[in-house]
Protein backbone atom coordinates (compact mmCIF):
# COMPACT_ATOMS: atom_id res chain seq x y z
CA UNK A 1 0.00 0.00 0.00
CA UNK A 2 2.79 2.38 0.89
CA UNK A 3 4.48 1.57 -2.40
CA UNK A 4 1.25 2.27 -4.33
CA UNK A 5 0.78 5.59 -2.53
CA UNK A 6 4.37 6.61 -3.31
CA UNK A 7 3.88 5.78 -6.97
CA UNK A 8 0.68 7.78 -7.13
CA UNK A 9 2.40 10.72 -5.45
CA UNK A 10 5.34 10.54 -7.87
CA UNK A 11 2.94 10.42 -10.82
CA UNK A 12 1.08 13.44 -9.48
CA UNK A 13 4.32 15.38 -9.00
CA UNK A 14 5.54 14.43 -12.47
CA UNK A 15 2.20 15.41 -14.02
CA UNK A 16 2.21 18.73 -12.16
CA UNK A 17 5.75 19.50 -13.33
CA UNK A 18 4.84 18.58 -16.90
CA UNK A 19 1.80 20.86 -16.86
CA UNK A 20 3.81 23.72 -15.33
CA UNK A 21 6.56 23.32 -17.93
CA UNK A 22 3.98 23.28 -20.71
CA UNK A 23 2.30 26.43 -19.35
CA UNK A 24 5.64 28.25 -19.15
CA UNK A 25 6.50 27.21 -22.68
CA UNK A 26 3.11 28.33 -23.97
CA UNK A 27 3.47 31.65 -22.15
CA UNK A 28 6.88 32.13 -23.78
CA UNK A 29 5.35 31.53 -27.21
CA UNK A 30 2.48 33.85 -26.37
CA UNK A 31 4.88 36.61 -25.32
CA UNK A 32 6.50 36.53 -28.77
CA UNK A 33 3.25 36.39 -30.74
CA UNK A 34 2.15 39.56 -32.48
CA UNK A 35 -0.95 41.09 -30.92
CA UNK A 36 -4.41 40.52 -32.31
CA UNK A 37 -5.41 43.80 -30.67
CA UNK A 38 -3.16 46.38 -28.99
CA UNK A 39 -3.56 50.02 -28.03
CA UNK A 40 -0.60 52.40 -27.88
CA UNK A 41 0.30 55.92 -26.80
CA UNK A 42 3.17 58.17 -27.93
CA UNK A 43 4.32 60.33 -24.98
CA UNK A 44 6.95 62.36 -26.88
CA UNK A 45 4.34 63.83 -29.23
CA UNK A 46 3.07 65.81 -26.26
CA UNK A 47 6.25 67.91 -26.15
CA UNK A 48 6.72 68.65 -29.87
CA UNK A 49 6.22 72.01 -31.55
CA UNK A 50 2.66 70.88 -32.34
CA UNK A 51 1.65 69.15 -29.06
CA UNK A 52 -0.33 66.07 -30.00
CA UNK A 53 -2.23 63.41 -28.08
CA UNK A 54 -1.38 60.50 -30.40
CA UNK A 55 -3.12 57.14 -29.92
CA UNK A 56 -2.45 53.99 -31.95
CA UNK A 57 -4.24 50.73 -32.57
CA UNK A 58 -2.49 47.60 -33.90
CA UNK A 59 -4.42 44.67 -35.32
CA UNK A 60 -2.90 41.34 -36.32
CA UNK A 61 -4.14 40.20 -39.73
CA UNK A 62 -1.80 37.24 -40.33
CA UNK A 63 0.68 35.14 -38.29
CA UNK A 64 3.52 37.53 -39.20
CA UNK A 65 1.68 40.68 -40.24
CA UNK A 66 -0.29 43.46 -38.61
CA UNK A 67 -1.57 46.91 -39.48
CA UNK A 68 -1.37 49.93 -37.21
CA UNK A 69 -3.28 53.20 -37.37
CA UNK A 70 -2.39 56.31 -35.37
CA UNK A 71 -4.72 59.25 -34.82
CA UNK A 72 -3.51 62.40 -33.10
CA UNK A 73 -5.31 65.53 -31.92
CA UNK A 74 -3.21 68.71 -31.93
CA UNK A 75 -4.41 70.74 -28.99
CA UNK A 76 -4.03 74.50 -28.45
CA UNK A 77 -1.25 74.48 -25.90
CA UNK A 78 -0.44 78.12 -25.12
CA UNK A 79 3.19 78.72 -24.25
CA UNK A 80 5.06 82.00 -23.76
CA UNK A 81 5.77 82.44 -27.47
CA UNK A 82 3.30 85.06 -28.73
CA UNK A 83 4.19 84.41 -32.38
CA UNK A 84 2.43 81.02 -32.56
CA UNK A 85 -1.00 80.69 -30.94
CA UNK A 86 -4.10 78.52 -31.04
CA UNK A 87 -2.62 75.44 -32.70
CA UNK A 88 -5.26 72.97 -33.80
CA UNK A 89 -5.46 70.05 -36.19
CA UNK A 90 -4.90 66.31 -36.64
CA UNK A 91 -2.09 63.88 -37.40
CA UNK A 92 -2.81 60.57 -39.14
CA UNK A 93 -0.52 57.63 -39.77
CA UNK A 94 -0.95 54.12 -41.18
CA UNK A 95 1.64 51.34 -41.47
CA UNK A 96 1.78 47.64 -42.36
CA UNK A 97 4.12 45.61 -40.15
CA UNK A 98 5.89 42.47 -41.34
CA UNK A 99 7.36 40.68 -38.34
CA UNK A 100 10.57 38.68 -38.66
CA UNK A 101 9.53 35.05 -38.19
CA UNK A 102 12.51 34.01 -36.10
CA UNK A 103 11.75 36.38 -33.23
CA UNK A 104 8.39 38.03 -33.96
CA UNK A 105 9.74 40.86 -31.82
CA UNK A 106 11.22 42.94 -34.66
CA UNK A 107 9.56 44.14 -37.83
CA UNK A 108 9.88 46.20 -40.99
CA UNK A 109 7.03 48.47 -42.03
CA UNK A 110 6.15 50.90 -44.82
CA UNK A 111 4.05 53.83 -43.66
CA UNK A 112 2.10 56.82 -44.95
CA UNK A 113 1.21 59.85 -42.86
CA UNK A 114 -0.57 63.21 -42.97
CA UNK A 115 -0.29 66.29 -40.75
CA UNK A 116 -2.97 68.97 -41.07
CA UNK A 117 -2.52 71.81 -38.58
CA UNK A 118 -3.63 75.45 -38.47
CA UNK A 119 -2.35 78.11 -36.11
CA UNK A 120 -2.51 81.86 -35.61
CA UNK A 121 0.64 83.77 -36.39
CA UNK A 122 1.93 87.08 -35.10
CA UNK A 123 4.87 88.57 -36.99
CA UNK A 124 6.53 91.88 -36.19
CA UNK A 125 8.63 93.43 -38.99
CA UNK A 126 10.77 96.51 -39.43
CA UNK A 127 9.79 98.21 -42.67
CA UNK A 128 10.70 101.31 -44.64
CA UNK A 129 8.40 104.32 -44.50
CA UNK A 130 10.05 106.07 -47.48
CA UNK A 131 11.69 104.86 -50.69
CA UNK A 132 15.21 105.54 -49.43
CA UNK A 133 14.55 103.71 -46.15
CA UNK A 134 15.65 106.68 -44.12
CA UNK A 135 12.63 106.35 -41.87
CA UNK A 136 11.87 102.96 -40.38
CA UNK A 137 8.91 101.73 -38.40
CA UNK A 138 7.80 98.42 -36.94
CA UNK A 139 4.59 96.78 -38.12
CA UNK A 140 2.82 93.78 -36.60
CA UNK A 141 0.87 91.30 -38.74
CA UNK A 142 -1.78 88.88 -37.50
CA UNK A 143 -2.78 86.04 -39.82
CA UNK A 144 -3.60 82.30 -40.00
CA UNK A 145 -1.13 79.68 -41.22
CA UNK A 146 -2.16 76.33 -42.73
CA UNK A 147 0.54 73.67 -42.25
CA UNK A 148 0.16 70.58 -44.42
CA UNK A 149 2.62 67.70 -44.60
CA UNK A 150 2.33 64.23 -46.04
CA UNK A 151 4.85 61.55 -46.78
CA UNK A 152 5.74 57.92 -47.26
CA UNK A 153 8.50 56.05 -45.47
CA UNK A 154 9.91 52.76 -44.29
CA UNK A 155 11.08 51.84 -40.79
CA UNK A 156 12.58 49.03 -38.73
CA UNK A 157 11.40 48.45 -35.20
CA UNK A 158 11.12 46.05 -32.33
CA UNK A 159 8.59 45.36 -29.59
CA UNK A 160 9.46 44.35 -26.05
CA UNK A 161 6.73 42.77 -23.91
CA UNK A 162 6.37 42.95 -20.14
CA UNK A 163 3.43 40.66 -19.67
CA UNK A 164 0.76 42.37 -21.75
CA UNK A 165 2.42 45.77 -21.50
CA UNK A 166 4.76 46.66 -24.35
CA UNK A 167 7.34 49.13 -25.58
CA UNK A 168 7.44 49.80 -29.32
CA UNK A 169 10.51 51.54 -30.79
CA UNK A 170 11.28 52.14 -34.48
CA UNK A 171 13.71 54.05 -36.72
CA UNK A 172 13.64 54.80 -40.44
CA UNK A 173 13.33 57.53 -43.04
CA UNK A 174 10.59 59.12 -45.15
CA UNK A 175 10.09 61.34 -48.17
CA UNK A 176 8.16 64.34 -46.91
CA UNK A 177 6.17 67.02 -48.74
CA UNK A 178 5.80 70.16 -46.64
CA UNK A 179 3.69 73.21 -47.39
CA UNK A 180 2.80 76.29 -45.33
CA UNK A 181 0.01 78.48 -46.70
CA UNK A 182 0.06 82.06 -45.41
CA UNK A 183 -0.34 85.61 -46.76
CA UNK A 184 2.55 87.18 -48.69
CA UNK A 185 4.10 89.82 -46.44
CA UNK A 186 6.19 92.84 -47.31
CA UNK A 187 9.89 92.10 -47.11
CA UNK A 188 11.31 93.71 -44.01
CA UNK A 189 14.37 95.95 -43.87
CA UNK A 190 17.66 93.99 -43.96
CA UNK A 191 15.75 90.72 -43.85
CA UNK A 192 18.07 87.72 -43.72
CA UNK A 193 17.35 84.39 -45.42
CA UNK A 194 17.30 82.30 -42.24
CA UNK A 195 14.13 80.28 -42.79
CA UNK A 196 16.05 77.00 -43.17
CA UNK A 197 17.09 77.29 -39.51
CA UNK A 198 13.81 78.65 -38.15
CA UNK A 199 11.43 76.55 -36.05
CA UNK A 200 9.10 75.91 -37.68
CA UNK A 201 10.64 76.13 -41.12
CA UNK A 202 7.75 77.68 -43.07
CA UNK A 203 9.35 77.18 -46.47
CA UNK A 204 7.63 74.90 -48.97
CA UNK A 205 9.90 71.93 -49.62
CA UNK A 206 10.31 68.23 -50.41
CA UNK A 207 13.03 66.06 -48.93
CA UNK A 208 14.16 63.14 -46.82
CA UNK A 209 13.73 63.10 -43.08
CA UNK A 210 14.50 60.58 -40.33
CA UNK A 211 11.69 58.68 -38.64
CA UNK A 212 11.72 57.80 -34.97
CA UNK A 213 8.86 56.39 -32.94
CA UNK A 214 8.48 55.47 -29.28
CA UNK A 215 5.20 54.10 -27.96
CA UNK A 216 3.93 52.52 -24.80
CA UNK A 217 1.07 50.10 -25.13
CA UNK A 218 -1.04 47.24 -23.88
CA UNK A 219 -1.80 44.01 -25.71
CA UNK A 220 -5.49 43.24 -25.37
CA UNK A 221 -5.25 39.81 -27.05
Amino acid sequence: MFKDSSCKMMRCIFLSLALATSAIAQDGVRSQRIPVHAIKFSPFHLIGFYPTALLGYEHGVAPNMSVQADVGYVFPYENFDEEFRNKRGVKLKLDARFYIEETKASYVAPEVYLNAVNFDRQDSRQECYDLECQILYRRTYYYKVRYREHGVGVKYGFVRYFGNFLVDLNLGFAIRFVEYKKPALTRQFNEQEMEWFAIPNERRRTGLMPLMGFRLGYRLQ
